[in-house]
């Protein structure tokens, strides 16, 4: 028996007297719920506490009740038992928490596999519900440990969907994410596409409302996915017609990777479901490599502008440098855009300069700008 936790158990009778045997258990929900109770048995017989701390009644704890109140939650498509996590922390203290919030929301219908714009819609539920159901979680799990929340909060912030279960794709990422310092060689096929080069492509071939590649922090637009949704798994027509507009990719080069069958990387795979995408309806965009002669190049793609001029893209923004020799630059491919439009009427192939493009979103973003300056200076009037 952990003295550790005898103590934290000891002081938590000591500071709610009359609390409950489920009281306990609640408060300490990172631990199984025999061992816990065992340690306030141990308590009793040794005298250290005298309260006996009997029943499962939760009068000193009317935040946990709150459950009770939610409106009865609508079944939902998809649902998986969830075994493992990813969330910046080996704790199993963490880990075997989550798992059981994870089979609880899934009874519940609350719980599905994959999230349509981040983490936030795992659970289907409001936002400032998520965050107390998972936080009151992890609260039990690390108690007041600020530093041991930090971690764990960290890995949230940085896109990892708690209640999914990660592939070793995504799990890599995370790893290369959470390193103290990086290599160029490490960036791989996580380059940022230029602000001005995306909304010149927008502005020709939008309005994009859904970024189809992201790692969260990169997106372009306000609907997205990340490597942890799976971007191959969602049906993107479904999505369009609820969004109203275009979708954008700047898609991943990894080797073709699968995870329970499901494929998550590679550029034969990705164009192949842009195809079938295309064929249901909307309309997909995609800025590449101009490589025409790799067996994933899009044959089929209604439309191909080719860029003259290589593209400058942006290292990520958790990119820090291990040394002097891993300077802040760009990759510059030779670019084309690829797009999928089964309503397309224009010509199959064109040309445009990439400073004509550059061109096209720097005047957009400086109309942005300007409307944002207006905007602010007539609040403050």
């Amino acid at each position: 028996m952990s003295m550790s936790l005898l103590n934290d158990v000891q002081k938590f009778i000591e500071a709610h007297p009359g609390c409950t045997s489920g009281d306990i258990a609640d408060a300490f929900a990172g631990y199984s719920r025999q061992r816990v109770l065992q340690s306030a048995s141990k308590l009793r017989q040794s005298g250290r506490v005298a309260h006996r701390c009997e029943g499962d009644t939760r009068r000193h704890f009317p935040r946990l009740t709150e459950r009770a109140q939610e409106p009865e939650p609508q079944p939902v498509r998809e649902t998986r038992p969830v075994r493992n996590f990813y969330v910046g922390t080996n704790d199993p203290r963490v880990i075997l928490c989550l798992t059981r919030q994870a089979e609880e929301l899934e009874s519940r219908g609350l719980y599905r596999r994959a999230a349509p714009c981040g983490w936030r819609h795992s659970v289907k539920a409001t936002p400032s519900q998520n965050e107390t159901i998972f936080w009151r979680v992890v609260s039990g799990a690390y108690g007041k440990a600020a530093s041991a929340l930090h971690r764990v909060k960290s890995g949230i912030c940085q896109g990892i969907t708690w209640g999914l279960m990660s592939n070793k794709y995504c799990q890599a990422l995370v790893e290369l994410r959470n390193k103290p310092a990086h290599e160029l060689k490490e960036v791989g096929d996580q380059w940022r596409t230029p602000d001005n080069i995306f909304w010149g492509i927008n502005t020709l071939f939008g309005p994009f409302v859904l970024d189809l590649f992201t790692d969260g922090d990169n997106a372009k637009c306000a609907a997205y996915y990340t490597a942890e949704d799976n971007a191959l798994a969602h049906d993107w027509s479904e999505r369009l017609a609820e969004l109203k507009g275009a979708a954008f990719g700047n898609p991943p080069y990894s080797r073709a990777s699968q995870h329970e069958g499901q494929y998550i990387t590679g550029m034969r795979y990705i164009m192949k479901h842009a195809s079938a995408m295309r064929d249901k309806g909307g309309r997909y965009v995609f800025l590449i490599k101009a490589a025409t002669s790799e067996v994933w190049w899009p044959e089929d793609a209604d439309h191909i502008a080719f860029i003259r001029g290589r593209i400058g893209f942006e290292l990520p923004v958790w990119f820090i440098p291990k040394d002097e020799k891993q300077v802040p630059t760009g990759a510059f491919f030779a670019g084309a855009i690829a797009v999928f439009d089964k309503t397309w009427k224009g010509p199959a192939i064109s040309y445009i300069g990439r400073d004509e493009l550059e061109a096209c979103g720097e005047a957009f973003l400086a109309q942005v700008r300007q409307q944002a300056e207006k905007l602010v200076r007539e609040m403050a009037a």
